[in-house]
């Protein structure tokens, strides 16, 4: 969209401002790509001068990132490292399944979930 901008307002001005009529057509025409190119030039300049996204913005849109990554996709900060919540088996208390007399005891559920016979 720029660049139409730019040659319609170099046609404009170099073909309908009466500065240029004591030209001829070709000199007229020079102006015109002349005028064009130092346009471009200078918006070329801006553009890399002054950037699209402030270094602010970019500093929270790479936070957000984060956040999304440790939340969301639940990415650890270094990738060998263990959460000791995942790695731990919640045992809760000990469980009696069901007693036994004639086998002389219960079963519970001991440390390490490991079911236990417990001798009465």
């Amino acid at each position: 969209m720029a660049v139409i901008t730019v040659i319609t307002n170099a046609g404009l001005t170099v073909f309908t401002m009466t500065v240029f009529d004591d030209f001829s057509l070709t000199i007229r025409l020079w102006i015109f790509l002349i005028f064009q190119w130092i346009c471009f030039s200078t918006q070329y300049i801006v553009m890399e001068v002054i950037p699209d996204i402030p270094e602010e913005i970019e500093i929270q849109i790479q936070r957000t990132e984060h956040i999304c990554e440790k939340i969301i996709e639940q990415v650890s900060d270094e990738p060998d490292e263990v959460h000791e919540e995942s790695s731990k088996v919640d045992s809760g208390p000990s469980i009696v399944l069901q007693e036994y007399p004639r086998y002389g005891g219960s079963y519970t559920n001991g440390p390490d979930n490991i079911f236990t016979r417990n001798m009465v």
